[in-house]
C-alpha cells in the first residue's frame, strides 16, 4: 500500500525471515561467529541466549544456511514434548523412515547412525529453539547425547591415527531464562560441558540506524525515507531490539502513507508507538 508513495519495491520491516534483509549488528556477527565456530570445533554444546526481539530465529536461519548441504540438521522449536516424541521428531528429521516406542531401539539405531555419519565425515546438528521451555525429561536426554564419543581416522601420510571426537552437535537457543535453569544443581553438569555460551544484545543507536537504512535500500529506497530524529525516537522506543524496529517502522510507514507525509518524522513514530502500547 505504502511502496508506490515512498519509491519502494518491498515492504523492507516484514517480520518473515528473508536472508536479502539480514543485518547483523556486533553482538549478532560475534554470536553467529560463536555458533559456527561450535560446529567447527566439534564443539558438543552450544548455548545461545536473548531476550524476545533480540534475532534469535535471524541468527540460525544463518547458520544453518551456512551449513554443507550435506548436513543433518533437526530444529526442535516446541521443546515442551515428551521423549518417546522427541525422539520420533529426530528420527523424522533424520529420514529414519521409522518409529519408535521404545528408547531402547530408538538409541540403538541413532548410535549406528551417528557412527557411519562420524565415519563419513558428516555433520549431525541438532538445534533446540525456544530451549528455555525445555523439559527435565528432554535436558536429561540432551545431557546424555552429549557425552557420546566416536572413534575418528585421521589418515597421515605415512600412518593412520584416532582420535575421539563429538558426532553430535547440540544447540541450546532461548531467552535469558535459560541461564537460570542452566543454573540449577541438578544441570551443572550439563552447563559444564556447553563449550561456547553466547548472550545477545540489542542493537545500539548507531546499529539501529544503519539497520534501518540497510533493510531500507534491500527494499529499494533511493531517498532518505526516515528523518535521522525519526530514527532516534524509533530506538528510544525500540531500545534496539530489532522486532520492535521492525513494527515501529512497518506502522510509521503506513501512517506517513494515509497522512502523505514524504518523509516519516518524529510526530508520526511517536503516534504509532502510542498506538502500539510503547508509549505512556
Amino acid at each position: 500500500m505504502y511502496r508506490l508513495h515512498y519509491k519502494l519495491r518491498e515492504n523492507p520491516f516484514h517480520l518473515s525471515p528473508d536472508p536479502r534483509f539480514m543485518w547483523l549488528g556486533k553482538q549478532q556477527k560475534e554470536a553467529l561467529a560463536a555458533l559456527r565456530h561450535g560446529n567447527q570445533g566439534n564443539d558438543g554444546i552450544t548455548i545461545l541466549t536473548g531476550d524476545t526481539g533480540t534475532g534469535k530465529t535471524t541468527l540460525i536461519n544463518a547458520f544453518v544456511g551456512g551449513l554443507p548441504k550435506d548436513a543433518f540438521v533437526s530444529i526442535l522449536s516446541h521443546p515442551t514434548i515428551g521423549r518417546i516424541d522427541f525422539f520420533n521428531f529426530l528420527a523424522e528429521s533424520f529420514n529414519f523412515h521409522q518409529r519408535f516406542k521404545e528408547k531402547s531401539k530408538f538409541i540403538a539405531f541413532f548410535n549406528s547412525f551417528l557412527r557411519i555419519s562420524c565415519k563419513f565425515s558428516k555433520r549431525v546438528i541438532i538445534i533446540i529453539d525456544e530451549a528455555h521451555k525445555i523439559t527435565p525429561e528432554l535436558l536429561e536426554e540432551i545431557l546424555v547425547f552429549s557425552n557420546y564419543k566416536m572413534v575418528e581416522e585421521i589418515r597421515m601420510i605415512s600412518k593412520i591415527t584416532k582420535r575421539y571426537r563429538n558426532p553430535l552437535n547440540i544447540y541450546l537457543v532461548g531467552q535469558n531464562e535459560l541461564d537460570q535453569i542452566l543454573n540449577k544443581r541438578e544441570y551443572n553438569l550439563l552447563k559444564h560441558k556447553a563449550k561456547k555460551r553466547y548472550r545477545i544484545r540489542p542493537l545500539t543507536e548507531v546499529e539501529t540506524q544503519e539497520y534501518i537504512k540497510y533493510r531500507l535500500k534491500i527494499a529499494g529506497a533511493v531517498e532518505e525515507v526516515f528523518s535521522d530524529k525519526a530514527v532516534k525516537v524509533i530506538y528510544k522506543f525500540s531500545a534496539g531490539y530489532p522486532r520492535v524496529i521492525n513494527i515501529l517502522c512497518e506502522n510509521a510507514l503506513l501512517t506517513g502513507y494515509f497522512k502523505k507525509a514524504k518523509q516519516i518524522k518524529p510526530r508520526i513514530v511517536k503516534e504509532c508507538a502510542k498506538r502500539l502500547g510503547y508509549l505512556d
